[in-house]
């Protein structure tokens, strides 16, 4: 049924609507530089992105089932996630230039603002999990804008939030394939926008930017499916798995409930990852690799490879690892109460891997609790892990 409903809603997105796709088109591809042709993915972690964009799969991880439900299958005991709240900032060098002349006339100052790629993000999630089966609550919010063309100037906005429900379940075959499947309801509000000189000219700061997208935005609700498959010989040493998972079956259409037209359809995602985790005496170590977008043909290779390791020492988790060809590091402190969690990483917003790189900053806390079948206390918030991988 829900199948049924999303088909129907794509086939009855408004004329409006498709009007717009086909002006962004055009601009678009006059103007490779414009951050659209970044690859929007939504509920990364910080972990992961530290790693490469890799996720790492954890026993105790009540949050798997956002990257593949049929990880459920091999979670044990209990697990919550009762808090997850990340905050992203894109170069902060562009970021303090801007806030610092928040006052100023815009259009007295253009030139300080061309070519500068402003990106901020909020994002997070709560979970609940027993063996194969799971619940989540998600959410992301982006903003970001794009100033260029000095002889018309044009502003290039993007302000996104997505959040909803996530409802997981699974299976696992004899031999140890487990699958799973995830169904989702997501709001979405916002998208990307295109201004040009008259409305650049009336904005008198530039939080007021904000309060000009603020009267465009779209808003809409839709319903999706996540189907996964994994292996996880645990017997061996390093625990290795494989994993596939399919994100967004078939695109995940938005019904137009406020504003002009429904937000842009989510793009489906199709991910092949292969990953180790386990400890040697005095230090935990894990590391994989991810291909992801691969039935996305229009997407260079090169964005397509992410790879990554993490070494744990102590109540110390050090991270690196190649986002989209770039390097990324990280680091994550284990405090008992929460965790700590700081990535930084560069991100192609162009075509293809070095054309436009942004590089991007994010720091968050986590709250989480795990039982065991008899619901004793396995571990909290990292606490009596010892050596074991933290998400």
């Amino acid at each position: 049924m829900l199948l049924i409903l999303s088909e129907w809603l794509r086939k009855n997105e408004s004329t409006s609507f498709q009007i717009l796709k086909c002006f962004l088109t055009l601009i678009f591809s006059f103007y490779l530089k414009v951050f659209a042709t970044e690859i929007y993915e939504p509920f990364q972690s910080i972990r992961q992105m530290g790693m490469g964009g890799v996720y790492i799969f954890n026993e105790e991880d009540a949050g798997s089932m956002i990257q593949n439900p049929a990880l459920l299958c091999e979670t044990k005991g209990f697990n919550a996630t009762f808090l997850n709240v990340q905050l992203g900032v894109g170069d902060l060098k562009d970021y303090l230039d801007m806030t610092n002349s928040g006052t100023s006339q815009l259009s007295d100052n253009l030139t300080d603002y061309y070519g500068k790629n402003i990106w901020l993000n909020t994002n997070g999630f709560i979970a609940l999990s027993l063996p194969c089966f799971g619940l989540a609550g998600v959410y992301n919010g982006t903003a970001s804008f794009y100033l260029h063309n000095p002889a018309y100037p044009e502003l290039v906005t993007f302000y996104q939030t997505d959040y909803g429900a996530v409802i997981g379940g699974g299976f696992q075959l004899p031999g140890g394939l487990s699958l799973g499947m995830n169904v989702k309801r997501v709001t979405r509000k916002g998208g990307p926008l295109i201004y040009g000189a008259p409305q650049i000219a009336n904005l008198a700061q530039t939080s007021d930017i904000s309060s000009l997208v603020s009267t465009d935005q779209n808003e809409g609700v839709g319903y999706g499916f996540d189907f996964g498959a994994s292996t996880r010989w645990s017997f061996l040493p390093f625990n290795p798995t494989l994993s596939l998972a399919w994100r967004d079956v078939g695109s995940m259409a938005f019904s137009k409930t406020k504003g002009a037209a429904a937000p842009e359809r989510q793009k489906d995602n199709l991910v092949l990852g292969a990953t180790i985790d386990g400890s040697i005496p005095f230090f935990g170590l894990s590391g994989g690799i991810e291909l992801r977008h691969l039935l996305d043909s229009q997407e260079q290779i090169g964005k397509k490879i992410h790879m990554g390791a993490e070494v744990h020492f102590l109540m110390f988790d050090i991270r690196t690892g190649l986002y989209q060809g770039y390097p990324t590091y990280g680091l994550g402190m284990n405090f008992w109460l929460f965790n700590l969690d700081i990535s930084s990483y560069t991100i192609e917003t162009g075509a293809y891997p070095g054309q436009n790189p942004q590089q991007r900053v994010q720091i968050g806390l986590k709250t989480e609790i795990s039982l065991d079948p008899n619901f004793n206390l396995v571990d909290f918030n990292g606490h009596n892990r010892k050596l074991k991988q933290r998400r």
